[in-house]
């Protein structure tokens, strides 16, 4: 999964879906957890990709 740009919408999916999951006080369910995992990766890419263009 190596691609030259950064799904920015993942990753906002998925803070929106953390942040609803708080402030419901509910568990997170397994897709809240998967695409929380997804995101995470997202950020990792982002990361580096940008600390390569320094």
């Amino acid at each position: 999964m190596n691609h030259s740009y950064v799904d920015f919408a993942k990753i906002s999916n998925a803070l929106n879906i953390s942040r609803e999951a708080i402030e419901s006080e509910n568990h997170f369910s397994e897709d809240a957890i998967r695409n929380l995992m997804e995101a995470q990766e997202e950020l990792k890419m982002a990361l580096s990709f940008s600390s390569s263009l320094k």
